[in-house]
């Protein structure tokens, strides 16, 4: 509203500053926009209203669809995840479990452990054959372990997950969103475990609530003895990384429900842990190959037959994801009012026009009396069509990016701490960008067609009766 105020000034200052060097038919243009009354403000803030809210739901589509596809890759942190049953072997003898619910492709075994103060000795399973899988590029092993606790000073710290791994492999196989360490990228935190075995990164909430700061040292409870990690990074967040640990269901039936509970992050060099504790059961990481299909790999593992406690594909979670009724409403609402607001403002766009032209066919016929031909009368209508129809697409768009920034973040409050594992980020695509621009050149290619049709169909004779009524 602001700019439609200010919109005629401007006019007259370009107009103006250049009478004296403008063509005819720019002369004649910038003295009907300049001297129209207003009445090129309604067509203006239609199509400013048209174009902002089709690029603010083309936007809103798309943060809601791509934050929630972020979340899904960064918490499963690569392409496939899969972890194998381990046999344990206690005292000399040995269980084909792992000491929890194994799953063999098809179906599902459980065994009961009787506790023991013996411990654990897991058997590792073949790597070799995991990472020979086809479709699959890359591998590497990633030790996820959860409620560990650690010493540090004279406080424990409970509720950390560890996550060991192989830095030079880990850093080209999991996903990663690049801002969320900004300014540093997350290979710089890679490169810093690559300086000392030792060294370890925990989360920023753990650092800021026991105090804990680089170089300091932690003792981490394993198995029957500790690890001593040194801190070298602080992050906020990690491939992998749940910050929230849900509370398990309740089978009582008990209405009150328990909150989640935060949880602590300490990444370590899996070799390292492997170097001075008993080995354990690590999770594989997989980076699938072009074109590689989810199908080709799952085949792969039943023909093998292994069995496995876990197998997470990412694109599968997200396929499901946008199968979600509440997802696909919200896209179809989204996606209806982009499409609508479009078709809106061509019709409007083409309304004005034809109206426009209808009520200075004298004009144009007085032009065309004078000497002007007809391809100068219709450049004349183009470049009223860039004064006017031109600088309020511009202004749509800017609209658009501008309430984008400013109110799709407020779709964030739909979700729940725990639930907003990253941070939401406005996200834009080219692809929606360039409908929105192809829309736009249809709509002014068209207006420019039908008008020009019907003022080439203009007849002088008929235009202009001198002497007559």
């Amino acid at each position: 509203l602001l700019f439609l105020r200010i919109y005629p000034y401007i006019v007259r200052l370009v107009f103006w500053l250049g009478r004296k060097i403008w063509s005819p038919v720019l002369y004649a243009s910038f003295v009907q926009v300049g001297r129209s009354g207003g009445q090129e403000q309604f067509l203006m803030l239609f199509i400013v209203l048209a174009l902002s809210t089709g690029i603010f739901s083309a936007n809103a589509a798309r943060t809601v669809n791509r934050n929630a596809e972020d979340r899904i890759k960064y918490e499963n942190g690569a392409d496939v995840v899969l972890l194998s049953e381990w046999p344990v072997a206690r005292g000399g003898a040995q269980s084909s479990s792992s000491g929890s619910a194994g799953m063999m492709m098809g179906g599902l075994g459980s065994s009961g452990q009787e506790e023991t103060e013996i411990p654990l000795v897991y058997i590792e399973p073949p790597y070799d054959e995991f990472v020979r899988l086809p479709g699959v590029e890359k591998a590497t092993k990633v030790l996820n372990k959860t409620g560990v606790k650690a010493y540090y000073g004279t406080s424990w710290i409970y509720d950390i997950q560890v996550l060991g791994i192989i830095p030079e492999e880990f850093a080209h196989i999991a996903w990663f969103r690049d801002d969320l360490l900004k300014p540093y990228h997350w290979h710089n935190y890679i490169n810093l475990m690559l300086s000392n075995q030792r060294a370890c990164l925990i989360s920023s909430d753990m650092a800021k609530n026991f105090k804990i700061q680089v170089g300091d040292t932690l003792g981490v409870s394993w198995m029957e003895g500790y690890i001593e990690f040194v801190v070298y990074g602080i992050v906020d967040y990690w491939p992998g990384y749940i910050p929230y640990v849900q509370p398990p269901t309740s089978t009582t039936g008990s209405s009150t429900a328990e909150k989640p509970r935060p949880q602590n992050l300490l990444v370590a060099n899996l070799n390292y842990i492997h170097n001075v504790a008993p080995i354990e059961p690590y999770e594989i990481w997989y980076m699938k190959e072009d074109g590689a299909l989810d199908k080709t790999i799952d085949d792969a593992i039943r023909e093998n037959k292994f069995r496995l406690q876990k197998l997470e594909y990412t694109n599968q979670e997200i396929i499901k994801l946008k199968n979600d009724p509440m997802l696909q409403g919200t896209n179809g609402s989204l996606t209806l009012g982009f499409i609508i607001s479009m078709l809106i403002a061509t019709i409007g766009f083409l309304i004005f026009w034809i109206l426009s032209i209808k009520m200075r066919v004298l004009q144009f016929g007085i032009f065309r009396a004078m000497g002007m031909t007809l391809q100068k009368v219709i450049g004349l209508i183009l470049c009223e069509q860039v004064l006017i129809s031109g600088t309020a697409i511009i202004m749509g768009i800017i609209v658009g990016g501008i309430t984008s920034d400013l109110f799709v973040p407020l779709l964030s409050l739909v979700y729940s701490s725990t639930e907003q594992v990253l941070p939401f980020e406005v996200m834009a695509s080219r692809a929606d960008y360039a409908k929105i621009y192809l829309v736009i050149t249809v709509m002014l290619v068209t207006g420019f067609l039908v008008l020009g049709r019907i003022i080439a169909r203009i007849k002088i004779d008929q235009a202009v009766k001198l002497g007559e009524d």
